[in-house]
Parts: structure tokens; sequence; C-alpha cells
């Protein structure tokens, strides 16, 4: 997405576009418009993704021949401040998708763990999803996932029943359970069955001394 900050110039004119081609992009239309008597460049800036809060009371107070002077200020001032800041298309992305998650377009579950989880699972959970959308479906990112949560499980993938089996060393906990919920909503490969969790012993494998374990572990 090209936003406000991208490529700016000083002599550029910005004005709001209130009919955009694309809806989903920041910087629209880019024209010359005629300003005291020559026509300079101008870029049409699609104000509803970021500055709604800001540019739809501005319309409210100045009078039409006023607000795109005003308009062109106020861009050039949010576009300075946009660079400065070092952020980078990513975080407006990541914003993007823990306000989808909050707000249950993930689903109504999804949505309920996710706002009881703190800042830092919130931003892993973000990423992720940020990097599985890029991916469009190409490669899904459970694996990863359940890594990122959990850096000492093991995870194996059974064929014969189409379903991962993870290995938790720790002990069994209610948050555990509901961060293993919203990994699987989010990233779990829908053809796949819900995953089989073994907390704190593993499951036996043939020729793993160490895993087998009589009346301890269930062998597959």
């Amino acid at each position: 997405m090209d936003y406000l900050w991208t490529d700016y110039r000083r002599e550029l004119f910005y004005f709001s576009d209130t009919t955009p081609a694309f809806p989903f992009e920041e910087r629209t239309a880019f024209t010359k418009q005629e300003r005291g008597g020559e026509f300079v460049e101008s870029v049409g800036i699609n104000f509803l993704l970021r500055f709604s809060e800001i540019f739809l009371p501005l319309f409210k107070n100045f009078m039409p021949e006023n607000r795109c002077e005003v308009e062109n200020i106020f861009y050039h001032f949010l576009a300075q401040l946009d660079r400065n800041c070092g952020k980078d298309k990513f975080t407006f992305v990541e914003k993007l998708l823990e306000q989808e998650l909050a707000k249950n377009f993930y689903g109504d579950r999804a949505g309920e763990i996710f706002r009881q989880l703190n800042s830092s699972a919130k931003r892993k959970v973000v990423r992720l999803l940020r990097m599985q959308e890029e991916c469009e479906g190409r490669k899904l990112f459970f694996r990863e996932a359940i890594q990122e949560f959990f850096a000492r499980a093991k995870i194996y993938f059974y064929e014969d029943e189409e379903k991962f089996l993870l290995y938790l060393p720790q002990a069994e906990s209610l948050e555990g359970k509901k961060i293993i919920e919203l990994l699987t909503i989010l990233f779990l490969d829908i053809s796949c069955r819900t995953p089989e969790i073994f907390w704190g012993n593993h499951f036996g494998i043939i020729g793993e001394p160490e895993t087998m374990r009589l009346d301890q572990t269930i062998i597959f």
C-alpha cells in the first residue's frame, strides 16, 4: 500500500478523494490541478483508512472554498510525522489485524480469547497472522505459531488421521489451552483434524526409549 508519506515532496498538493477508485488504497488519484493560475501535481488521499477522526470534523467546520487549502496543510504535516516516526507498512497492517481480531472478524471465540491476551502475546499473534496472509494461503503458520508460544514443544503430524500431535513439556493450564485453541482457529489448515495435546508426558514413539513409559503414554 502507498501511504501518505510515500515519495513525499513539498511541492505536491494533497486533497481528500471522496470517491476513490480503490477504497483500500490510501494514496489514490494522481492528477494536475489548477492552483493560483498554474497546474500543480496533485495526489488524492483516501482519508477514511487512517485519518477519519481528523478530517470528518474538519469537513463540518470549514467552507468548501477553504477546505482544500486546510487539507493540504494537514496532509503535509501528517506525511512528515508518518515518515519521521519510522513506521513501516507492517506496523499499519498489524494494527488493522489487531483491530479485526478484537472485533471478532475471525470468529467470536477467536476474538474472545485474543482480547484476554497480554500485549506481548497479541503482538505475536498479529505478526504471525500478517505473515500468513502475505503468503495468500500458500503456507499455513501453525507450526511456527506453536513454536512462538511454546518454544520447547515437539510437533508431529500423524498422517493416518491427518492431525498434529503436540507434546508440551509444561503442566496443563487454562491459559495454555486457550492459546492452543486460538492458534488452532487462526493457523490450522481446515482439512486437518483438531490437534491432540500431550501435557507433561511425551507420547510413545517406538525406537525412542525415553518416550516408552508404561501406563503414562499413548503409543502411535
